[in-house]
């Protein structure tokens, strides 16, 4: 005997025509870029209809809760999660309280690889990957030499993906290691794989060849600030490395972060050192 066919609600049956003609929304912005990134705010309880986009999407709150639901699913999604969506997937958001999100538009090239189902994804491995997949970092815009990279701790974000399509293109790499935690820090060139030993702060570093002055240095960060003004650790480690390396020639210096971490003004002292660029998620921007 069949199954009863249990009657559709009035609220049901309006998801079910509003998703059917669902419009696409065009994705703003430069899109011969194989990626696309808009930030957004949004207030507390605003509603986004059905809608499809042409490219995949990435979206994630960097703030706040957002509620995405398909046609035959439905996600919560708070800050510390993202949400994939393949192109033309007809979806709606419900935002709760205010909701700052960033979404990441990604052609077919720059999606592949990624699920063919909608999914939930941790926001850092993944944004980690896009750096070099999809930030488009303008490597003939770096002056020639080493690059100075160091290993992500904790939150830092990890510059690997960087520093081996850097290594992909012919780069040589160089790590830091630590000497005496109140002196700036030493590089030497390393090679995937090759054995690495705790330093001064306890961080593993290369264990064996001469010093080695970058002629790129990549520089973690806290924050940083549309001047190029940045904002470190607060140990004083890297702007001490920074001015014994300026003794040298002059490094480029290149940030490396999350575009929310941007703030609207980094306090900067007369010895500060600003960034020449900064590489986030959402692209490449050249200061000065």
């Amino acid at each position: 005997m069949p199954a009863p066919v249990l009657p559709r609600s009035a609220a049901g049956l309006r998801r079910e025509r509003a998703f059917a003609a669902a419009p696409e929304h065009p994705v703003r912005g430069d899109t011969g870029r194989a990626l696309v990134m808009l930030r957004t705010a949004y207030p507390k309880g605003h509603h986004i209809q059905p809608h499809w986009h042409a490219r995949a999407q990435f979206a994630y709150a960097v703030s706040g809760t957002m509620r995405v639901r398909t046609a035959r699913h439905a996600w919560i999604v708070p800050p510390s999660r993202a949400l994939w969506l393949p192109a033309r997937t007809v979806h709606e958001i419900q935002m709760y309280g205010v909701v700052q999100m960033h979404s990441l538009y990604a052609n077919a090239e720059a999606g592949a690889g990624m699920p063919g189902d909608c999914a939930v994804l941790e926001v850092t491995p993944l944004a980690r990957e896009l750096i070099v997949r999809a930030a488009a970092l303008p490597a003939d815009r770096l002056p020639p030499g080493p690059v100075g990279g160091y290993l992500g701790l904790g939150a830092e974000l990890d510059p690997a993906p960087l520093i081996s399509g850097l290594r992909r293109l012919g780069r040589e790499v160089l790590l830091p290691a630590g000497e005496a935690t109140d002196a700036p820090l030493i590089f030497r060139a390393w090679v995937e794989g090759e054995p690495l030993a705790p330093d001064a702060f306890g961080v593993p570093a290369p264990i064996s060849g001469p010093a080695r002055a970058p002629a790129v240095l990549i520089v973690p960060l806290l924050a940083y600030d549309a001047r190029g003004g940045r904002l470190g650790q607060g140990g004083g480690t890297y702007d001490r490395t920074i001015a014994a390396l300026k003794l040298q020639g002059s490094p480029y210096l290149l940030g490396l972060a999350y575009a929310g971490q941007e703030i609207d003004q980094v306090p900067m002292e007369p010895h500060d050192q600003p960034l020449d660029a900064i590489l986030t998620e959402a692209g490449f921007i050249q200061f000065g």
